[in-house]
């Protein structure tokens, strides 16, 4: 801190003036305030970062849901022709595919 006034032989101590300390202070204050405004926004970055990831987990965990549902029903399609398939085309004489009128008996 700086010393203003005149240096009296006589009063050997030095005026001193309080305005110097108030702009130390002040200035002080504002780096503070200013610091804390940087660490709130890297917070609130992080925040805002880490939202994206877990919105964008839940749409995959959604997607992944979805393709184990159509996974499922196409499975349940696959199987549910399989049995059609097999139910219809056994005895092959008395087949509902068997459409040109030979729907009879084998003569074995």
């Amino acid at each position: 801190m700086k010393l203003r006034g005149s240096f009296d032989p006589l009063n050997p101590t030095p005026s001193f003036e309080w305005a110097q300390c108030d702009y130390f202070l002040a200035t002080l204050l504002a780096a503070a305030f200013f610091a804390g405004a940087f660490l709130a926004t890297a917070f609130f970055a992080g925040a805002f970062l880490a939202t994206a990831f877990f919105a964008g987990a839940f749409l995959a965990t959604a997607f992944f849901a979805g393709a184990f549902l159509a996974a499922a029903f196409l499975a349940g399609a696959f199987l549910a022709t399989a049995f059609f398939a097999a139910g219809a085309t056994f005895p092959p004489w008395v087949s509902t595919l068997n459409q040109i009128g030979t729907s009879w008996s084998p003569p074995w």
